[in-house]
């Protein structure tokens, strides 16, 4: 199952080969089980929609996440194994949480700060969430947000999600009805599994400035 969890994130972040793909055949029958039964994922409404883009607003919900000084297929790994800890028992209550999608990774624009990933909180632990007990690993609750989303498909490298943002960024910048967005950071979303190989789901995603300015910070 660790197996299967951390590709979901690596291939958020990094092309994989042939042959890291077809280790997907390693993978247990739960893993299989786990993908069939459908994950939680947070609820959103479309209010606009753009060529090629859309507008979302967003519920106040709560994300498990952790930060990372380095925006590297190493570092990214780490990242997504103290998250999957907490999911699976590095809590407060020792609990089992079921893994949701997608897995955001917040970017900083060209630069070195700070990168975060988070997980989704599933709804059945949203009112009363276990505490991580990993001090790098913090429950943060995301505010009502404005959200503007680029969908794409295929196996992105690291170079081809900053190529898609770039690409939200330009339909921003030309749309009079998308303003007030804080292009200092994107999102990149990973929503599906390593051996979907068709109509996969990534998204990028640029969060409005209001929004942003509510975010809380990690340690």
């Amino acid at each position: 199952m660790k197996a299967f969890v951390a590709l979901v994130c690596f291939l958020a972040a990094a092309q994989q080969s042939q042959a890291q793909l077809l280790g997907m055949l390693h993978f247990g029958r739960s893993a299989l089980d786990s993908l069939a039964s459908g994950y939680d994922k947070p609820p959103y409404t479309v209010v606009y929609e753009g060529k090629g883009y859309e507008e979302r607003m967003y519920p106040s919900r709560k994300w498990v996440c952790t930060n990372s000084t380095a925006d590297d297929e190493g570092r990214i790994t780490y990242m997504f194994y103290r998250l999957f800890d907490y999911i699976t028992g590095a809590n407060s209550r020792g609990v089992k949480i079921d893994m949701t999608i997608p897995v955001a990774c917040l970017v900083p624009w060209g630069g070195d700060d700070t990168l975060r990933m988070c997980f989704y909180v599933p709804e059945a632990f949203q009112s009363s969430t276990p505490t991580p007990t990993d001090q790098r690993v913090h429950i943060v609750a995301e505010p009502d947000s404005r959200v503007a989303v680029r969908k794409f498909s295929g196996y992105p490298s690291l170079a081809e999600w900053s190529r898609e943002a770039e690409k939200l960024k330009t339909s921003l910048a030309s749309d009079s009805r998308l303003t007030g967005y804080d292009t200092s950071h994107y999102l990149r979303a990973g929503y599906d599994a390593p051996w979907k190989f068709y109509n996969r789901r990534n998204e990028v995603l640029i969060v409005s400035k209001a929004s942003a300015g509510h975010l809380p910070a990690l340690p």
